[in-house]
């Protein structure tokens, strides 16, 4: 009988550690799991650090280009007056080319008319050339016939 209780006592031990042992690795197998949880939470936690991180790091550079886009709209602004400014000197610059035409034209009106009143003035010279040389003609005919009648009046004395 102590034996058999024996028996049964070593059978009860080895159950309970078969019970013990498989509770253990059951144990084990869940602080596995527990343990893997954790990590894969620890990961969880860096990746979402991480996605702040870069979450800031966009929100920066949003920022950034805001800033920049405004000074890019202050620049564009900047060249619009500055080319308002170059159409308003192009429509002076056009205006005075205008002017200048008009200027030309009547200097040009000027020019034609000075030349007609030198093609007169030189016609007038013209005759007035012709007439000295009518006249200087009649006075050399007047001179010859004056020196021919002293000439004559000479001899005429002198006979």
């Amino acid at each position: 009988r102590v034996e058999t209780q024996s028996q049964e006592i070593s059978l009860e031990n080895d159950e309970l550690r078969n019970e013990t042992l498989s509770m253990k690795r059951m144990l084990e197998s869940e602080f596995d799991k527990i343990s893997r949880f954790s990590n894969l939470l620890q990961e969880a936690s860096i990746g979402r650090n991480e996605l702040s991180a870069e979450v800031l790091y966009l929100k920066k550079v949003v920022e950034d280009l805001s800033i920049k886009k405004a000074e890019v709209a202050a620049e564009v602004q900047v060249v619009s007056m500055e080319r308002n400014e170059l159409e308003v000197k192009l429509l002076f610059l056009n205006a005075a080319m205008k002017s200048k035409s008009t200027e030309k034209s009547i200097l040009a009106t000027q020019v034609q008319k000075i030349s007609m009143e030198k093609d007169e003035l030189n016609a007038e010279l013209s005759l007035i050339k012709e007439t000295v040389k009518s006249e200087s003609s009649n006075t050399a005919v007047c001179d010859e016939s004056r020196q021919s009648s002293k000439r004559e009046a000479k001899r005429f004395e002198s006979e």
